[in-house]
């Protein structure tokens, strides 16, 4: 599992342990301990899985294929432009 992935699982397991502990205040001690225990483990995973994925790890992949699909795509919207008013322009040529 990719490092981004796992950290966006961990906060979302962090923010489901902080709403239970929140909806049993008024639950046992023990279970109380238990789920703050569990909510420290999650916040240390979190803190090791954020120092493994460290932006300078990353290699320059250059342009990202969504870069080079949008500019692909622009250049055909360019030419259809193009074309659409190179035929509206014959067409609106005042007659002779």
């Amino acid at each position: 599992m990719k490092a981004i992935k796992a950290l966006k699982r961990l906060t979302k397991a962090e923010a489901l342990l902080s709403n239970v502990i929140e909806r049993y205040v008024t639950s046992e001690h023990s279970l109380q301990e238990v789920l703050q225990d569990a909510k420290a483990s999650v916040i240390r995973a979190k803190e090791a899985v954020g120092q493994q994925a460290s932006p300078g790890s990353r290699k320059d992949l250059g342009e990202s294929w969504k870069t080079k699909r949008r500019d692909r795509q622009r250049l055909g919207n360019n030419r259809v432009a193009v074309t659409r008013h190179a035929e509206t322009s014959k067409t609106q040529a005042p007659d002779q």
